[in-house]
C-alpha cells in the first residue's frame, strides 16, 4: 500500500510481517523452514521498495519471544533498507509483553537499532513529517493516545488499531471521530492489526487497512493466493500447487494424498448436505473474556504471571 504526501515525500506501508511465526502444521518433513525463509525475503522485499519512507505497521514479530536468528534478521534487513529510505516499526500487540516490565524482541531490535538515523522505532505516539504515527500500548487507549498527542499538523495517521468490536476490551479500536477532531476532516487514516485489507468504516469514518503481509491462513486469503480449498477431484486436475497450502475437502471413504508436493497438506471431512452449519463471526469468539472469568478468583500475582506467559505463545 502506498500514497504520496503532500511535501512530495512517498510512504509504502508493509502489513503486519509475523516474523518468527512457525509453520508446521502439514509442512512435509523435507520442506520445513521454507515458508519462514520466503516469509523473510518477503520482508526484505517490501522494505527496499522504491519509496522516502517504509513503515512497518506493528506486529513485526510474531510474538514478543522469538528466536535470537529472527530478531537479527530482522536487524539485518532494517539496517540494509534503511541505507536508502528512511524505515519506520510500529509496535504492534504482538510484539510487546502485556507485562511491561518483560524485555521482549521488539526491545531488544529497538537497543540494536539505537543510532541509526534512517531508523524510527515507535513505541509512543509520534509525529513525523505529517505523519501521525500510533503503536499499541497495553496500559493506553486508542483515545487516549490521540487526546495526549502533541500539538502539530498530520495528513496521515497510522496505527496498530482494532476495527470492530469483539464484545470484550475496545480500548483499542480506531477513534477515527477522535483523529478527525484533532487533525481535521482531510486526515487519511491507515491502520495494520486487521488481517483482511480493505477500507472499514469505524465510527462513520473509513480506515484503510493494510493487512497482513501475507495471508496466515485460509480466513486470510479469499483469492487463494497462497492458501486454497480443493475437492479431492479439483486437487487431481491441479499442477500448480507447489507453493501453496492446500487443504483438501473430503467426502466419506476419501483419503488424502500422500504424494503431494506443496507448502503443507491438511484435510478436512466435508459436511453431509442435509447439516446445517449457522453463521459465525469473528465476534462469537473472545479468548479474553473467558480467559478473564476464570481467572478473576485469582490472586493479582497469580494472574499476571499466567497472562504473560500466555501472552508469550497465542495470538
Amino acid at each position: 500500500m502506498k500514497f504520496s504526501l503532500t511535501n512530495g515525500k512517498t510512504v509504502a506501508l508493509i502489513g503486519d510481517p509475523h516474523l518468527g511465526r512457525k509453520f508446521e502444521n502439514g509442512v512435509p518433513l523435507h520442506r520445513r523452514g521454507e515458508r519462514e525463509r520466503k516469509q523473510l525475503t518477503n520482508f526484505q522485499e517490501q522494505l527496499a521498495q522504491d519509496v522516502d519512507i517504509v513503515v512497518s505497521m506493528g506486529d513485526t514479530f510474531d510474538h514478543p519471544a522469538v528466536s535470537n536468528r529472527v530478531v537479527m534478521d530482522v536487524y539485518n534487513a532494517v539496517e540494509a533498507a534503511a541505507v536508502d529510505r528512511t524505515v519506520i516499526i510500529i509496535a504492534g500487540n504482538h510484539d510487546l509483553p502485556r507485562n511491561l516490565t518483560t524485555i521482549g524482541a521488539f526491545e531488544i531490535l529497538e537497543a540494536l537499532l539505537d543510532g541509526n538515523p534512517n531508523v524510527m522505532i515507535v513505541r509512543k505516539p509520534t509525529l513525523y513529517r505529517g505523519l501521525a504515527i500510533f503503536p499499541w500500548e497495553w496500559d493506553v487507549s486508542a483515545f487516549a493516545q490521540v487526546e495526549a498527542f502533541p500539538s502539530g499538523e498530520a495528513e496521515v495517521a497510522l496505527g496498530h488499531w482494532d476495527l470492530q468490536s469483539f464484545g470484550g476490551d475496545d480500548s483499542h479500536i480506531c477513534p477515527t471521530a477522535a483523529l478527525k477532531a484533532k487533525f481535521g476532516d482531510d486526515l487519511a487514516i491507515y491502520s495494520g492489526h486487521y488481517h483482511l485489507p480493505g477500507d472499514y468504516e469505524v465510527d462513520g469514518h473509513i480506515v484503510h487497512c493494510t493487512g497482513s503481509m501475507e495471508p496466515y491462513s485460509h480466513a486470510e486469503d479469499p483469492d487463494g493466493s497462497l492458501y486454497v480449498t480443493l475437492t479431492l477431484e479439483e486437487l487431481e486436475a491441479r499442477d500448480d500447487l507447489h507453493d501453496k497450502c492446500v487443504r483438501v475437502l473430503l467426502a466419506e471413504g476419501e483419503e488424502l494424498p500422500s504424494d503431494l508436493d506443496c507448502l503443507a497438506l491438511t484435510a478436512k471431512r466435508a459436511a453431509k448436505e442435509d447439516t446445517e452449519v449457522g453463521e459465525i463471526t469473528l465476534g462469537d469468539f473472545n479468548w479474553s473474556s473467558i480467559l478473564a472469568q476464570k481467572l478473576e478468583p485469582l490472586t493479582p500475582e497469580v494472574r499476571g504471571f499466567i497472562e504473560e506467559r500466555l501472552s508469550e505463545v497465542i495470538e
